[in-house]
């Protein structure tokens, strides 16, 4: 995941031209992006799925580690010229920034896709990074402006606001609303004696900055690029040999107006283009004085293609009026209000109101003015509202936002409903965000088995997945109506973006049976027989683990322990029920055994659950029961189920466990005894 090899294989192939490293990043794109491999997909279904319609939160691995070796994509599109690469890699590019990518410009709710961008939780530093080094292939593929205006937005305000002012920490979560922490205190878990403040967020980070180098001036067929707009120089060289310097004087993105010095060491005729960012609806350009009348568009590039000499001056004035985004899903009743490229931010550290006591903001006629802050870390911006109460509302940059520990919400209490005459080019389109809400539903409901009456608790907790079916029934009332709505647009609207999307969401549904009626009477149907058979599961403790082992290069070829093996109790967190191997691997890479003993009443069938930090197997009696190859931290109880017959007595039951070199924490274990010691097992429970 992380280490993406078949990334890095087309990029040894660019480098070396060796066909073999070519060959094997599309053996492996082939075959694990695309097909099932012994029942599982270990690297996410990232060709396939997206090619067969399905948004990225709906693929198998949807969190933020998968975009590293979905880069692979974009690299075997320019390497072989397949399109189906690029297709893949375009559909997964889009689905992001529809449905996952935040106000802030940064991505992931809980470090995965969620197909909701109002989802609230956690906005993780690594993910936001993965995002934006996916939108650099995404731009140089495509070329298209508007990925670029994805990049300004995570960099003004994702990437500047998880870093402290200081430059001594970053963020682990960088919240749309909340307060800003240091990673080494939020993930205090990754600290290490000597260095407690480096973890994954902290070294991630600073690439947010180091990215502004592979998208700022780039090439295409017919010259040069200008992507980022920033006050400092450029250096490069024309194809023709010619070297060239871009310097820019300018206070943006506080003000629209940059001055643009193009300096070839000597006349060279090529083309230069601007970007014109999607929100800036009325822009001016001139050149040397002249003004530009044609090919000012927003979300597009400006080509000037003239014979350029040292001392020509362009001028750029870009729109920074205001602009917005209505809030729905956990956000509706809010509003987000964008200035230029950045995102306005209640921040109370400049305010004299607390957050939970905001006016509404009236976006119709919205006035405000700059205005400075002398006391300590003044913001990059701050702008004062006069709110329709009288009281005085003061929004910073969100990358200021927060950084004196206060603090800041960046959607504000919003009295208005949908208003289709509010300019919200940051929003999601309303087709995209009307698919997700359908697709959302359908997964919970996929995830109940359908007329199976042995359900598995799939990668749930016993309680959350009760909870989980209750909620199918709260909400299938809602979800109902808005299957009818959105069955009766697309059958208005059948040549519409909104119309071809939904159509298109409601074909495969209609197809798969999720959504009916009989699927959700299904599922509440075996909401007591879940709860009846689950709160039977007993909860193993009594662990023995071995030393640390020779691990195998493949779990599946682990041997049972051998006679002889050295087994001492293993210590268990009482609070959550995890055996802890860290003692017995100390941070090493290697194997452990795990072993218990279980005595069971009467022989009958029941079930094994658990969870692994790593790889493992599982034998029960001497006789091998279970593998999970592709098993990975965290542990969830009740991850993997394994069918039983149980013996009367003791039931001796070993995992063998690879500790990932060093990452893995534990095992969680119970059972589920045969049903006709239910009596007993209740009693004793």
């Amino acid at each position: 995941m992380n280490l993406a090899p078949a990334h890095s294989l087309c990029l040894l192939y660019r480098r070396t031209m060796k066909r073999q490293y070519l060959d094997l990043a599309r053996q492996i794109v082939d075959r694990d992006f695309a097909g099932m491999e012994k029942g599982l997909r270990p690297c996410g279904n990232y060709l396939e799925g997206p090619l067969n319609g399905l948004e990225f939160f709906e693929l198998p691995k949807p969190r933020w580690e998968s975009l590293h070796p979905i880069m692979a994509l974009a690299e075997l599109y320019d390497l072989t010229g397949e399109s189906r690469y690029r297709e893949a890699f375009e559909r997964i590019w889009r689905s992001i920034a529809e449905l996952d990518r935040h106000n802030n410009g940064g991505f992931s709710s809980g470090e995965q896709a969620n197909g909701n961008p109002f989802d609230p939780r956690a906005i993780e530093t690594c993910c936001t990074i993965a995002w934006m080094a996916l939108s650099v292939e995404m731009l140089r593929m495509s070329g298209d402006s508007r990925v670029a205006d994805e990049l300004e937005l995570s960099l003004f305000n994702s990437v500047i606001g998880m870093h402290s002012a200081s430059g001594r920490w970053a963020t682990y979560n960088t919240p749309m609303d909340g307060v800003r922490r240091a990673s080494a205190h939020e993930i205090v878990f990754q600290a290490r004696e000597g260095t407690p403040e480096l973890n994954c967020c902290s070294v991630n980070s600073a690439r947010g900055f180091g990215l502004l180098s592979d998208w700022a001036l780039m090439r295409d067929a017919e010259g040069l690029v200008l992507n980022a707009y920033a006050p400092g120089s450029i250096q490069t060289v024309l194809p023709d040999g010619i070297g060239l310097t871009l310097t820019q004087t300018t206070d943006y993105p506080r003000k629209g107006g940059i001055e643009l010095a193009v300096r070839p060491e000597r006349p060279s005729d090529f083309t230069l283009k601007l970007r014109i960012p999607r929100w800036s609806r009325h822009t001016k350009v001139t050149i040397n004085g002249v003004a530009v009348n044609e090919g000012i568009e927003p979300g597009r590039y400006l080509a000037l293609r003239r014979r350029w000499k040292r001392g020509d001056q362009i001028h750029l004035s870009l729109d920074m009026g205001f602009h917005f985004w209505v809030g729905e899903e956990e956000c509706a009743g809010k509003i987000s209000v964008y200035r230029g490229p950045l995102l306005l931010t209640y921040d109370r550290r400049f305010n004299a109101m607390d957050p939970d006591d905001l006016p509404a903001v009236e976006p119709h006629g919205l006035k405000g003015r700059l205005v400075a802050w002398n006391g300590r870390l003044p913001p990059f911006l701050l702008m004062q509202f006069k709110a329709a109460d009288g009281r005085v509302l003061r929004l910073c940059d969100f990358g200021s936002a927060g950084e004196g520990g206060s603090p800041y919400r960046s959607w504000l209490p919003y009295a208005g409903g949908k208003d289709p005459g509010l300019f919200q080019p940051m929003a999601s389109p309303p087709e995209a965000l009307e698919t997700s809400r359908l697709l959302r539903f359908a997964a919970r409901v996929r995830a109940v088995p359908g007329q199976e009456k042995a359900v598995g608790l799939g990668h749930m907790k016993p309680d959350d997945f009760l909870i989980h079916l209750e909620g199918i029934e709260r909400d299938w009332s809602e979800v109902r109506r808005r299957l009818e709505e959105a069955r009766a647009a697309a059958a208005a609207e059948p040549e519409t973006a909104r119309g071809i999307k939904l159509r298109a969401v409601l074909e495969r549904l209609d197809r798969e049976g999720i959504l009916t009626p009989e699927r959700i009477a299904a599922a509440a149907a075996i909401k007591e027989e879940i709860l009846a058979r689950y709160c039977l599961a007993q909860r193993l403790t009594r662990f023995e683990v071995s030393t640390l082992q020779p691990a195998p290069a493949d779990i599946r070829d682990a041997a049972f322990p051998p006679a002889g093996t050295a087994f001492a109790p293993g210590p268990v967190l009482e609070s959550v029920g995890l055996c802890d191997v860290r003692p017995a691997h100390g941070g090493r890479h290697g194997l452990i055994y795990l072993r218990l003993r279980h005595e069971v009443r009467q022989a009958g069938p029941g079930q094994l659950l658990y969870g692994a930090d790593g790889p493992v197997k599982v034998w029960v009696n001497g006789i091998e029961m279970d593998c999970r190859p592709y098993a990975t931290n965290p542990a969830i109880p009740g991850q993997f189920q394994v069918e039983v017959d149980w013996k009367t007595g003791v039931n001796e039951l070993v995992f063998a466990l690879v500790t990932q070199s060093g990452r893995a924490w534990g095992i969680f274990a119970a059972v589920l005894e045969p049903k006709s010691n239910v009596t007993d097992q209740s009693t004793k429970i």
